[in-house]
């Protein structure tokens, strides 16, 4: 015999395709941003994201990972990877306290370009953990590759939004 239950439905953040700080997304919809910092280290890429990357085009052999825990009005809604090439000086302490844009922004990084690649699928147990879900649960996944202004590679992210609590609005022009 199946259970019947109630169920809290919360209302979907809404993203516009942008290069934009989730951060900064979350305050403009009228909600309180927080982080938990799950990682923060310094190393080698592992092979999948040295080929996500291109590595080739990217002189730096160290680089930091930064993976958060994203919540808007203490909701979860993301989880973020971020790796960057060790010449920026981004500490542990500057993750905890700001945006990773807001942290490029101040060592004089002008962010001019993205590429993306938008997906779907379900969450593992440990992301629905996180992200206070039941199983199955889809999520939507982004990988990111953002550049600066003169061309040269600034971060590459693999971002895991709750589905059902995001969505990513675009326009398309003729």
């Amino acid at each position: 015999m199946a259970s019947h239950g109630t169920q809290v439905v919360r209302s979907q953040f809404r993203r516009t395709e942008a290069l934009s700080s989730l951060n900064e997304d979350i305050i403009k919809a009228g909600k309180i941003p927080s982080t938990r910092l799950l990682e923060y280290s310094v190393g080698p890429l592992d092979q999948d994201i040295r080929d996500a990357i291109d590595v080739a085009a990217v002189s730096e052999s160290e680089f930091i990972k930064i993976r958060r825990l994203r919540l808007a009005d203490d909701v979860p809604l993301a989880i973020l990877t971020n790796y960057l090439p060790t010449r920026f000086e981004i500490t542990e302490e500057d993750m905890q306290s700001k945006s990773l844009y807001a942290c490029l922004r101040s060592l004089g990084v002008n962010l001019k370009i993205a590429h993306q690649q938008i997906s779907a699928r379900l969450m593992t147990d440990d992301e629905a953990e996180l992200l206070d879900a039941e199983t199955p649960a889809a999520c939507l996944t982004v990988d990111r590759i953002a550049y600066d202004d003169v061309g040269r590679f600034v971060e590459f992210g693999r971002h895991m939004y709750h589905a059902a609590q995001y969505s990513i609005q675009s326009s398309l022009v003729v």
